[in-house]
């Protein structure tokens, strides 16, 4: 196994995507490893809750072109500068993602889609896609 392969897998965000509300549209211009730009677009459907780091929405894939449902995902959206403050380590997040996309295939465990980071302008924040919320019910 490569260096590559045991790093964190975030997507690099070249923007930051504006306050984010239910009913609005928004889009992830991103790069990856190789530095090919992306987009992905999602709809936010209602908030699910907000911490002392963050929000959590569930939100829809605006561009699941497969069925006629889009596909429901939860966005956990982590402000990692107040994480730092607090003593914690915002590199153990991304690397608890690495590990957490290995176990997709463990039911008790969220599977987690992508992770993208903004770190410009004085901010920090990551953006966690997981599947939606509502698939752990009947557990």
């Amino acid at each position: 196994m490569s260096q590559d392969n045991k790093e964190p897998f975030i997507l690099t965000l070249e923007e930051r995507p504006a306050a984010i509300t239910e009913g609005v549209e928004f889009q992830f211009v991103f790069k990856d490893r190789k530095d090919n730009f992306g987009t992905r677009k999602f709809k936010a459907k209602k908030s699910l809750g907000e911490g002392g780091f963050g929000q959590v929405w569930e939100v829809s894939d605006e561009e699941d072109r497969i069925s006629i449902e889009k596909s429901s995902y939860a966005l956990k959206i982590i402000d990692a500068i107040k994480i730092q403050e607090k003593g914690g380590n915002i590199d153990l997040i991304a690397e608890a993602h690495a590990l957490a996309r290995g176990l997709s295939n463990c039911p008790q465990i969220a599977t987690l889609h992508n992770c993208y980071e903004y770190d410009k302008e004085g901010e920090h924040i990551l953006y966690i896609v997981s599947v939606r919320p509502h698939q752990f019910t009947n557990m």
